[in-house]
């Protein structure tokens, strides 16, 4: 990682310079008291500035992507690099290299795998700078017969180039071809964490969050020196273990003044626990302007802006997230919530339209009650009717209510979005029938007397009497 850096120090530095070289200003350059000389003839100065022209070209378009690639702008660098035609088999190889860590930043890793392994790729002379990116794709890939003799070689080619005799890739190594939990605790059998100190203390606190191990770490820190912790970095680290282990206060104090994207990501997941939401938002935010494409802080912000109402914010986050091939209806779905949410109907009616088109019609629960609510609000009648359906065959009873009255409304998306009364409000029907009664006395009409009918009980007791 360190060459890496320094090899894109040096690229930055060439992009810097733009335009063409130019033969006089060449000529009349001193330095100290040395003059450049003259060509013996034009034919050969010519070429001489045409290699160092195509040469600079070459070196600030490398720059350019390498600044892509930096600052997490993937698609556009694997874009340029594509369409680059260069034959020049300096840019060829760096080409390869840098599509071959493109695609494995992303998860392709049989492509990336494709393009370092390329017999332009094969030369020894270049083996240092790509041994270890072709181990991790064999590992990933489970290809472990093919790791284990690229690792034999890669280990001999880079041990120079390695400032902890290369601890955590033989760790990697060991735990995809031993396949034991044992594996694991390896690392730290050997060393008391107390003991170290710079980029092994700090390489032993990332092995032991990588493995899980951190309580090795947190039970010994008692007997570290505290001057380690003026190295902001190593505090970050042990404020991660902490919080990994759910001491969240111990964690905060670490990293309390800290600006680095985990650390605010760290704050940020703290007051998510304490569902603070939008001091957790805030602090999401400021660790995606740390680093664009941390995607730990997008994963967290989405369903915060959806919480939070921000839908033109998780409209953003969303296109920066990245996803697998397989998981890509399912960012689109989330993506169509969030236009709905922001009353974008029609462009979220057109995602979920994809969705339905590239699954074959086996859309989930939710593309359908989003598709119904979204025909509803563009007036879509009969897709209305359609998902409305197939939410309520689904158990939805919100969208079997609204099946019910697209049947007997006569366009219930027009008549929902009516702004006049259709009913009467129930109090002024009330009063209209109260009004409506009369207060004149009603005449009662005597068929047959009471008294009549006494007389008449009085002769049938008589008799029975008599009898």
């Amino acid at each position: 990682m360190k060459i890496f850096l320094f090899s894109l120090l040096n690229l930055v530095m060439f992009s810097a310079l733009a335009g063409d070289i130019n033969p006089n200003d060449f000529f009349l350059e001193q330095r100290g008291t040395f003059n450049y000389p003259m060509f013996e003839s034009d034919v050969n100065g010519l070429e001489f500035y045409r290699k160092l022209n195509n040469s600079k070209k070459i070196n600030t378009s490398l720059g350019t992507i390498k600044f892509y690639m930096i600052n997490g702008n993937l698609e556009k660098a694997k874009l340029m690099l594509i369409a680059d035609k260069s034959q020049d088999k300096y840019a060829q190889i760096i080409k390869f290299r840098y599509l071959g860590m493109i695609y494995f930043i992303q998860g392709e890793y049989e492509k990336s795998l494709e393009f370092l392994t390329k017999k332009e790729m094969l030369n020894l002379s270049y083996t240092k700078n790509l041994c270890l990116l072709r181990t991790m794709n064999y590992l990933v890939l489970d290809k472990s017969v093919d790791a284990a003799k690229e690792w034999s070689k890669c280990v001999d080619a880079t041990l120079t180039q390695s400032d902890t005799e290369h601890v955590w890739m033989s760790t990697l190594v060991n735990l995809k071809l031993t396949k034991s939990s044992e594996a694991t605790t390896i690392p730290f059998k050997s060393i008391n964490i107390e003991n170290e100190t710079g980029r092994y203390l700090k390489l032993f606190l990332k092995l032991s969050l990588y493995l899980g191990q951190q309580k090795k770490i947190l039970d010994r820190l008692k007997f570290i020196n505290p001057d380690i912790y003026s190295d902001p970095e190593i505090r970050e680290l042990v404020g991660m273990l902490y919080y990994r282990e759910g001491k969240i206060v111990k964690a905060y104090q670490f990293i309390e003044d800290l600006e680095s994207p985990n650390s605010q990501n760290i704050k940020g997941n703290i007051y998510l626990s304490q569902k603070k939401y939008e001091l957790a938002y805030a602090q999401f935010k400021l660790a995606l302007k740390k680093k664009i494409n941390s995607q730990n802080s997008i994963e967290r912000m989405i369903p915060l802006a959806w919480t939070l109402k921000q839908w033109n914010d998780g409209i953003e986050y969303i296109s920066k997230l990245e996803n697998k091939a397989e998981d890509k209806y399912k960012k689109l779905t989330v993506l169509a919530a969030f236009k709905a949410g922001a009353k974008k109907y029609q462009e979220s009616a057109n995602d979920l339209e994809r969705i339905v088109i590239g699954s074959r019609n086996s859309q989930s629960p939710e593309v359908n009650q989003l598709y119904a609510f979204n025909s509803m609000m563009i007036k879509d009648l009969e897709k209305a009717q359609i998902y409305s359906d197939l939410s309520c065959k689904n158990e939805d009873g919100i969208n079997c209510w609204l099946q019910f009255h697209l049947e007997i409304w006569e366009n219930f998306t027009l008549t929902a979005k009516r702004e006049d009364k259709i009913i009467p409000d129930k109090n002024n029907l009330t009063e209209r029938l109260i009004a409506s009664i009369s207060d004149e006395t009603i005449d009662e009409e005597v068929f047959i007397n009471q008294k009549d009918i006494e007389e008449l009980d009085n002769e049938l007791i008589q008799l029975q009497n008599e009898k």
